[in-house]
């Protein structure tokens, strides 16, 4: 159990400073430690971000943070986007090895974190329009939700390319979308009977907790830090994902 919460601390710690969620870190390393089949780690995942986006964003609320109107529109789509993710993962889950799942999981990962590492070198595009905001955040909430990742990483470099905005207000956008698209993807699983599925769910008694104060000190780090030293640590949550999935690829082919 100490292992589960020290990982959960850190992955949200730092998703909440860096918007990336902490899925994006706890699903890889919940796929290496290998005590749950892929359904219990996707759900013990999406539980846990959960956990962490609302309080991250009660916290810069409170602090605040405004919601806006293309914050809203890319929240809706990603709600959606969460809700077909969920369906993907099903039908996914149903027709395919649980390793095989791994693998296209891992390596779409891979593909994302390429995209990531080098975002900043792409041309910004402005989405000014409420109907194109939504298509991106549709497209994030299918993605984050499939993946059981909450989609953080990706989620800022888009919002960095089309709202033209400093990492730190993406990283703090990007845990609001989080949250609702999670949500709704976690709806969307309980209607596809995935709660039965579950091996266990005791682990979310450290997990959870683990999460809320990740939450609480990374939003406090976020305001408190330089948007150079977020980057950093963005970058290197990037490559250390990288990593991490491309042994999960090996290992479940291994198998």
């Amino acid at each position: 159990m100490i292992l589960y919460f020290v990982t959960t601390l850190i992955a949200t710690l730092i998703g909440s400073v860096a918007g990336m969620g902490g899925g994006v870190i706890i699903k890889p390393v919940l796929d290496l430690i290998g005590d749950y089949d892929i359904v219990t780690i996707s759900m013990l995942s999406s539980l846990t971000v959960v956990s962490m986006a609302l309080t991250a964003t009660v916290k810069q609320m409170r602090s605040g943070f405004l919601v806006t109107k293309p914050m809203i529109a890319v929240t809706a789509g990603a709600v959606i986007g969460g809700t077909l993710g969920g369906v993907i993962f099903s039908i996914a889950k149903a027709g395919m090895n649980p390793n095989t799942v791994t693998v296209v999981q891992s390596a779409i990962l891979i593909a994302l974190m390429v995209f990531c590492l080098f975002y900043q070198q792409l041309p910004t595009k402005h989405v000014h329009s409420a109907f194109g905001q939504g298509l991106v955040g549709m497209l994030l909430g299918v993605l984050g939700t499939f993946l059981g990742i909450g989609g953080g990483p990706i989620n800022v470099a888009a919002l960095v390319l089309i709202m033209g905005i400093g990492i730190r207000d993406a990283a703090k956008i990007s845990v609001f979308v989080i949250l609702f698209a999670q949500a709704f993807g976690l709806i969307t699983k309980a209607f596809n009977g995935q709660y039965q599925m579950v091996q266990d769910y005791r682990m979310l008694l450290v997990m959870i907790p683990a999460a809320v104060i990740g939450g609480l000190a990374g939003s406090v780090l976020n305001i408190r830090l330089k948007e150079k030293q977020i980057h950093r640590i963005y970058i290197a949550v990037v490559f250390a994902v990288m990593i991490i999935c491309g042994y999960n690829i090996y290992s479940n082919i291994s198998i």
